[in-house]
């Protein structure tokens, strides 16, 4: 049944028979023919064969994540019995905001199951890991959900994370408006996608600002909200993690936006057993920052 599910994820992430069964060594009828046992297995349909292409059914959309999970687990029994020991190397992208947590964790996991293999951290924007991936300088990157991607990418949500607005502490203002009116606005770089999306919030909602300085790095714009140089919008997850005490954060309410950070490969790398493990990890670990977040009170 395992290497059932391995052609199911083969399939479902190629959208192709034919491509799925050319990566893992099968014909297109041996991946039909898998895919059929598994339907009867599930009693249940896991790609619509109306369309012209294969597309995955509802049902075979809300399987393949736990076929991810099952495949991971399983490569994680075979490292645990001693069966697997994997050397090498994995080269991961990630933007800065993940480095410390989120990664951290995943890769305490890694090394517990692989300490054989040596990870190399490739920081970055968005944008400039993607360009990474396509190009093979990297394996896999940890990034902000990109506005479009090629079809070879394949992206596996793992996070998602609110905004908030950070002020000096010795503000009163409880309202974004009003601390706009009163101080500068230290501006996420428009360049990055999590810069992009505050502009696009401010202009949805009409907020004037007072620009102050625009800066590529959320933990630099921090330091400048803590010497009183203004106000900014940055990811709560980051505010929660790094904010001295001189600093305090302010809610958006029912305006509140989110981001989603994921995990964005190429199709080239999805076989590989590092790759599988890392996205179980990487699930594992987000779990765990959702929790601190909400313990907080602050996750509106």
């Amino acid at each position: 049944m395992i290497r059932y599910l391995k052609t199911f994820i083969a399939a479902a992430k190629s959208s192709s028979f034919s491509v799925a069964g050319a990566q893992i060594g099968l014909t297109q009828s041996a991946v039909s023919s898998q895919i059929k046992r598994l339907e009867d297995e599930f009693h249940c349909e896991l790609f619509d064969r109306t369309a012209k292409s294969v597309i995955l059914s509802p049902t075979g959309r809300n399987l393949l994540p736990l076929a991810l999970e099952i495949i991971a687990l399983y490569e994680k029994m075979k490292a645990a019995a001693g069966s697997l020991d994997i050397g090498g190397n994995i080269q991961i992208g990630a933007i800065t905001s993940v480095q410390t947590e989120l990664l951290g964790d995943a890769l305490q996991m890694l090394k517990k199951q692989f300490p054989r293999v040596e990870v190399n951290i490739v920081p970055g924007m968005s944008m400039h890991i993607m360009a990474k991936i396509d190009s093979g300088d990297i394996d896999m990157g940890i990034i902000l959900k990109p506005q479009q991607m090629p079809k070879e990418h394949h992206w596996e949500p793992i996070l998602s994370e609110p905004y908030a607005v950070i002020a000096p502490v010795g503000s009163t203002e409880k309202r974004l408006q009003d601390l706009m009116k009163k101080y500068q606005f230290i501006r996420y770089n428009r360049f990055s996608t999590g810069g992009r999306q505050v502009d696009q919030f401010l202009k949805k909602h009409r907020i004037s600002v007072n620009e102050g300085m625009e800066l590529d790095e959320p933990a630099v714009i921090i330091k400048m909200v803590e010497r009183g140089l203004g106000v900014s919008i940055v990811p709560l997850w980051l505010a929660m993690d790094r904010m001295p005490a001189s600093v305090r954060i302010v809610s958006l309410g029912k305006a509140v936006f989110h981001r989603e950070i994921g995990i964005l490969e190429h199709q080239r790398s999805l076989s590989n057993p590092l790759s599988v493990f890392m996205h179980y990890a990487l699930r594992e670990a987000a779990k765990g920052v959702q929790k601190r977040v909400a313990d907080t009170g602050l996750f509106f």
